[in-house]
């Protein structure tokens, strides 16, 4: 597909509109009209449109990329940098600090409803711990009645005694795990 063009310019390489790209001034203009299809390969001789090769574009376009990621390569590591320095380190100092806050607020404020149950003024921070051990308790007791029914439950009839041993193993089974792990139950093991 050649075209007859008819240029007054004789150079051979020209832009769309049949200046000299060598007139043309700048690597970013000449890459400019190289992307947007501006640059055309001219016979000079003839006046007949060449097709530009894969070279011609890549003596162009490949010392702007290889400077562009050289480029790169230099800031990303300043940019990085500075952005930590500007936000991630101070989130950081910010957290510190309110948890520093929390903690002395924590060791200080007395917590109402847990000094009621334990019966002595109690801090939230001992709350917190109080709140666990309770739950222990609550649980040993649980595995506790649960073992005492199983022990003290009467003696089946005949008919029901392989159902009975069956619920009676499972309680048995789930005391026992209870005992070993007091959050079984839930879906902790």
């Amino acid at each position: 597909m050649t075209q007859k063009t008819y240029s007054k310019n004789k150079d051979r390489y020209q832009t769309s509109y049949g200046t000299s790209l060598k007139d043309v001034k700048g690597l970013n203009n000449r890459l400019l009209l190289l992307l947007s299809g501006g640059i055309r390969k001219v016979d000079p001789k003839t006046g007949e449109v060449i097709p530009l090769g894969r070279g011609f574009k890549r003596a162009i376009v490949d010392p702007v990329v290889d400077t562009a990621r050289a480029g790169l390569k230099i800031v990303k590591p300043l940019v990085k940098g500075a952005y930590e320095e500007l936000y991630v380190n101070p989130a950081l100092k910010r957290d510190k600090e309110y948890q520093g806050k929390k903690k002395k607020y924590e060791d200080k404020t007395i917590d109402i409803k847990e000094s009621e149950l334990a019966g002595r003024e109690v801090t939230i921070t001992e709350g917190k711990g109080l709140k666990i051990e309770r739950a222990k308790t609550e649980k040993q007791k649980e595995v506790d009645t649960i073992l005492n029914n199983s022990k003290e439950s009467s003696t089946p009839t005949p008919k029901d005694t392989n159902t009975a041993n069956n619920s009676k193993q499972k309680n048995i089974d789930l005391a026992i795990k209870k005992k070993n792990n007091p959050f079984a139950d839930i879906g902790y093991e």
